[in-house]
């Protein structure tokens, strides 16, 4: 676990017993309303208190909980395999997933059927984009399987080639001049977009 992963995972467990800490106070004076106050207001306090219980409890728990990690699959052919390294590598350090068919494929798999399972369990798919992964009927076939499955697709261009049709309005992370600023800007769309579709 690297040291991101350490402290981000930290912060949640003292915002969670901050919010427990909380809980115990609200907890308290909801017993001492019930005590004190006697008159017709009390059932209504108490249920305010109660629902804020209620919140403070579940956003304690949510906090504690571990979080489902954005899953990305990675689609490339075997020249790139360099960049992949790299883009995966990036991609970690923000607790981001990923999965390629070297990941999936075992002998004697189905190829097809295995990476096509990979891209539908996925939560997005991303694109090694260079001169001769453009020109891969595998990619093709991958980029096609993204797009029958409503699955957003984040093109990485790796060298100057020709770009896909299906991807030619998108946005493309561009490695051909600063790894150190697209791989990050990667990452945080690919976090934003996850964060959009929970909402």
């Amino acid at each position: 676990m690297n040291m991101q992963t350490q402290l981000r995972d930290r912060r949640r467990i003292e915002i969670a017993l901050y919010l427990l800490g909380a809980l115990s106070s609200v907890t308290v004076f909801a017993v001492f309303a019930n005590n004190v106050l006697s008159s017709w207001h009390s059932p209504t306090i108490l249920g305010v208190v109660g629902s804020v219980l209620g919140a403070l409890v579940a956003f304690a728990v949510s906090l504690l909980l571990p979080r489902r990690k954005i899953t990305v699959f990675i689609t490339h052919i075997a020249k790139d395999r360099a960049i992949v390294m790299k883009v995966r590598e990036a991609l970690q350090i923000y607790g981001i997933r990923t999965v390629t068919g070297d990941d999936v494929v075992m002998v004697g798999d189905e190829i097809s059927k295995k990476i096509s399972n990979a891209i539908i369990e996925a939560d997005f798919l991303v694109v090694i984009l260079s001169q001769e992964a453009t020109k891969s009927d595998w990619m093709k076939q991958e980029i096609a399987k993204a797009i029958e499955n409503h699955k957003r697709i984040f093109p990485v261009l790796a060298e100057n080639a020709e770009i896909p049709e299906d991807l030619r309005a998108l946005r493309f992370a561009d490695l051909r001049t600063d790894d150190k600023k697209e791989l990050p800007l990667l990452a945080r769309s690919l976090r934003n977009a996850a964060r959009s579709e929970r909402n």
